[in-house]
């Protein structure tokens, strides 16, 4: 017997980890299908070059999830390599009012992409995350200057959790924080309340 039930959170799985087909997926398109509240999108093992960025804006209690393992860092499942050629976040995802955004099991580390002023990974809010079993490693980018690129960057009010996560770096800190509401704000009103 075959039971088909409708309602429920599904996995979406993108074909590769390339740049193109995750956003593909992300969007909603064959293999994939419309992202809904609750889903899991996964992208496969693999080494990808992302000449291109990868943009979602993701509905509540969604998982952006690589391959890999419960290990610290992942394992290094499915590697994303920053080959972008301007100052844009590799991944840029902005995540729901509602619920709890997740990103998990991916990692992502520097190429020939230049220096990315947002961060490898930028979470937008307002909202709730939680980042685990990543691995984000500036470190190998090819210049010097992109080196001193923060891994992660969580901005506009996001909330939550960094667990088991490695985060090498370079020259400066591996997470830049800019929690401001609004523009021109700098963090003050989130400090303040």
């Amino acid at each position: 017997t075959v039971w088909i039930a409708t309602g429920f959170a599904a996995t979406h799985t993108a074909t590769s980890c390339s740049s193109t087909h995750v956003q593909a997926c992300l969007n909603g398109s064959a293999p994939c299908s419309t992202i809904v509240a609750g889903d899991t999108v996964q992208i496969p093992v693999g080494t990808c070059n992302w000449s291109a960025q990868v943009t979602w804006t993701a509905p509540a209690n969604t998982t952006l999830k690589g391959a890999g393992t419960g290990a610290t860092g992942g394992g290094d499942q499915t590697v994303l390599i920053d080959d972008i050629a301007s100052n844009v976040p590799a991944l840029d995802v902005t995540v729901a009012t509602t619920g709890t955004f997740r990103l998990s099991g991916l990692t992502v580390q520097g190429g020939t992409g230049i220096r990315k002023d947002s961060g490898m990974v930028r979470l937008i809010g307002p909202g709730t995350v939680r980042v685990d079993h990543v691995h984000l490693n500036p470190r190998q980018y090819s210049t010097s200057d992109a080196k001193g690129t923060s891994a992660l960057s969580p901005g506009a009010r996001i909330y939550g959790v960094v667990d088991h996560c490695i985060m090498d770096y370079y020259a400066n800190g591996s997470m830049l924080i800019y929690n401001g509401g609004l523009a021109g704000d700098f963090g003050n009103g989130v400090w303040a309340e």
